[in-house]
C-alpha cells in the first residue's frame, strides 16, 4: 500500500481499538450507542473509502479500503461500515449522491418500475437502521431508513438480518440507471464478507495462541501439550490460507468472480474448522458472555454461509474450470 494508504488503515485500526472493547457487548438495536460510535466512524471519513477522490471520496487505494472492512473483522464491529462503503460505491458508480448515515444494499425480490419499489428483501443486514440502496431492473435506488415494512431477525451473531416489504414510489432525483446487477451485488457482498472472515479469522488464531500460552493445566502451560500444539499449528494453516484468499481478491471489488469465489469459499471452509478449535482449546469459558471469543467465533459461524457457503462457491468454481480448457484457468486467464 501507498503511504497514506497505510496511514488510513492504521488510523482506523487504532479508532477501532478505542470504540470496541471485546469485553463489553454493544446491542445493535440500542439505537443511542450505535449512533455514538457510527459518529466517530464517520468523522474519519470511512464509509467512503470505497468511493474515488474525484467522487468526493477518501482517494485510497480499493485495497486499503478492503483492508479496513478485514478490521471489521477482527474487532468485531457491531456496525454496517462494510455494507455503507459498498453502498456509497454503488450510488457513486450510478451519479448519486452518498447516503447521510449508515446504508446497505439489498438486489434480490425486488420491482423498480418507475419510480414505484415492491418487492420483499430477505435477511438485508441491517435493514432497520440503515438506508437501503435498491438495485432492480437495471437501477438503482436510495430508501431512507424506516420507509420499509420491517420483519426484524438476527444472524448467530445478533446482528440484525431484516426482511424488508417495499411497496413506495420515490423522487426521481433518487434513482439512476446503474450498470449493477443482482448477480454482481451478490459477488460484491461475498467480497466484503470474506474480507471480515479473514479479519475475525485471523484475530481467533492470535487469541487462541496466546490463551495457549497463559494457560496452564496439569502444572504445564497448555501450549506445551503436543494435541494443543497440533490444533494451533492447523489454526495457523487455514488463517494463512484464508488470508491469502482474502488478499488475492483485494482487487476483485469491480466483479472478477473467480479470486472472489476463491476468497468466500476459502474463509468460510478455515471459519469453520478454526472457530471448532478454538472452543476446543478454550473450553468452556470461551463460550461465556464473559470472554471475547465468542464475539468472535459466533461471527464466523454466521458469515461462512452469508453470501453463499464454501460449498456453492466451490461448487462455481469448479463449474468454471470445466467449462473450457484447464491450464489457462490454473493460470488466471480465466479469472
Amino acid at each position: 500500500m501507498e503511504d497514506v494508504d497505510t496511514i488510513v488503515v492504521e488510523t482506523a485500526e487504532r479508532l477501532f481499538e478505542q470504540l470496541f472493547d471485546p469485553h463489553a457487548r454493544i446491542d445493535p438495536r440500542d439505537a443511542d450507542r450505535l449512533d455514538r460510535v457510527w459518529q466517530a466512524i464517520a468523522e474519519l471519513g470511512l464509509p467512503l473509502a470505497l468511493i474515488s477522490a474525484d467522487a468526493g471520496g477518501f482517494g485510497i487505494g480499493e485495497a486499503a479500503a478492503l483492508r479496513i472492512i478485514r478490521l471489521i473483522g477482527r474487532y468485531a464491529a457491531p456496525v454496517p461500515l462494510a455494507e455503507t462503503m459498498l453502498a456509497n460505491r454503488l450510488l457513486s458508480e450510478a451519479g448519486l449522491p452518498s447516503a447521510e448515515g449508515m446504508a446497505t444494499v439489498a438486489a434480490t425480490g425486488l420491482m423498480l418500475d418507475g419510480e414505484r419499489l415492491t418487492g420483499t428483501a430477505r435477511r438485508v443486514p441491517w435493514g432497520t437502521p440503515a438506508a437501503v440502496v435498491a438495485v432492480a431492473q437495471g437501477k438503482i435506488a436510495l430508501v431512507p431508513a424506516g420507509k420499509a415494512g420491517t420483519d426484524t431477525g438476527v444472524n448467530l451473531a445478533g446482528e440484525p438480518r431484516d426482511t424488508l416489504h417495499f411497496d413506495l414510489v420515490l423522487p426521481s432525483a433518487a434513482i439512476a440507471p446503474t450498470a449493477a446487477t443482482r448477480e454482481s451485488v451478490h459477488a460484491q457482498l461475498a467480497l466484503i464478507r470474506a474480507q471480515s472472515l479473514a479479519g475475525a479469522i485471523e484475530r481467533t488464531v492470535e487469541m487462541t495462541a496466546a490463551f495457549a500460552a497463559e494457560r496452564s493445566q496439569f502444572g504445564r502451560a497448555l501450549a506445551k501439550f503436543q494435541v494443543i500444539q497440533h490444533n494451533l499449528a492447523l489454526m495457523a494453516g487455514h488463517a494463512a490460507s484464508a488470508t491469502a484468499a482474502a488478499d488475492m481478491a483485494l482487487g476483485a471489488i469491480d466483479g472478477a468472480i473467480i479470486p472472489i469465489a476463491v476468497a468466500k469459499g476459502r474463509t468460510s471452509e478455515a471459519a469453520g474448522q478454526v472457530a471448532a478449535m478454538a472452543h476446543q482449546i478454550h473450553g468452556a469459558i470461551g463460550f461465556t458472555l464473559e470472554h471475547a471469543l465468542h464475539l468472535l467465533t459466533t461471527r464466523l459461524w454466521a458469515w461462512r454461509d452469508e453470501q453463499g457457503s464454501e460449498a456453492d462457491w466451490y461448487r462455481l468454481i469448479g463449474e468454471q474450470a470445466s467449462a473450457g480448457p484447464l491450464w489457462p484457468f490454473l493460470l488466471g486467464e480465466a479469472a
